[in-house]
C-alpha cells in the first residue's frame, strides 16, 4: 500500500499510542503488526529529516549545531528552502506492507483522541463491524 511520509508518521504515533491502552489480544496483536509494518519507514524518514534539518542548521566554528538552551536549533542558513525540502519528504508517496483494520468496536472501552481516531478513518484502519 502506498502511503504519504506525513500519514506514515501519524499513523504510527496513532498506533503507539494504542499501544499502551487495554486492549483485547487480537486487536493489540494487531496494533503491534501495524506498528512493526510502518516502524521500518518511519526510522528512514526521521533520518531523512534529521539530516535535512541537520544540513541547514547554522553550526558554530567546531561544526556543531547551535542549539538555545532547550536544545532546539537556533537558526537556518535558508529556512525557506528547509521547509520546501522537508515538505516535499512528508509528502512523497512510501510503499508499506498492507497492514490490518482495527475493529471499531474493539476501542469501544478506551479513552481515544479525535485526532488519532481521524488517522485511522482516514487511513481506513478502522473497521465499522
Amino acid at each position: 500500500m502506498k502511503l504519504k511520509a506525513i500519514d506514515i508518521l501519524n499513523l504510527y504515533d496513532a498506533f503507539a499510542n494504542l499501544s499502551g491502552k487495554e486492549l483485547d489480544l487480537n486487536t493489540a496483536c494487531t496494533i503491534a503488526k501495524n506498528i512493526n509494518i510502518l516502524s521500518v519507514a518511519k526510522k528512514v524518514i526521521d533520518e531523512k529529516r534529521n539530516r535535512l534539518i541537520s544540513d541547514y542548521a547554522v553550526k558554530d566554528s567546531q561544526g556543531e549545531i547551535i542549539t538555545d538552551e532547550n536544545g532546539a536549533v537556533k537558526s537556518f542558513t535558508d529556512k525557506e528552502a528547509l521547509n520546501q525540502k522537508l515538505n516535499d519528504l512528508f509528502l512523497s508517496d512510501v510503499d508499506v506492507d498492507n497492514m490490518n483494520a482495527i475493529a471499531k468496536n474493539a476501542l469501544s472501552d478506551i479513552k481515544i483522541s479525535p485526532q488519532a481516531l481521524l488517522v485511522l478513518l482516514q487511513s481506513n484502519l478502522l473497521d465499522e463491524e
